[in-house]
């Protein structure tokens, strides 16, 4: 069973990379041109909730409210605590009214796909 299991995480994984992979390389044009213009950053932002909600959509993965609460005067610091990578995904869904931008070690932008990301 375990073995089986095992088999099952690995096909899931795989999944969910082939999902981003093919989102990405989908989205990344309009990335690319949004971030052209310095006035391009609140376009984006809506352009990471999109890719979100299709990475939801095309993963299963809801997100159930709990409760809401208000949200106080900002600016405030979120923290992933990174349980796994897909909480920097989901992230855009589950605040899409309150823009906001994820820091990174500089050497992440070393790359050229994942730079224009982040410049989002």
């Amino acid at each position: 069973m375990k073995v089986l299991s095992g088999i099952f995480s690995l096909l899931w994984k795989c999944y969910i990379g082939i999902v981003f992979c093919a989102l990405a390389l989908v989205l990344y044009p309009f990335f690319f041109i949004v971030l052209l213009s310095p006035k391009g950053k609140k376009s984006s932002f809506r352009l990471f909730v999109f890719w979100s909600w299709l990475m939801r959509i095309f993963c299963f993965y809801p997100v159930k409210k709990v409760s809401v609460a208000q949200q106080p005067n900002g600016p405030y610091v979120i923290v992933a605590n990174h349980s796994s990578y897909l909480d920097i995904f989901l992230m855009h869904s589950i605040l899409p009214k309150h823009p906001f931008l994820f820091l990174g070690k500089s050497e992440i932008l070393s790359y050229p796909i994942i730079r224009t990301y982040f410049k989002g």
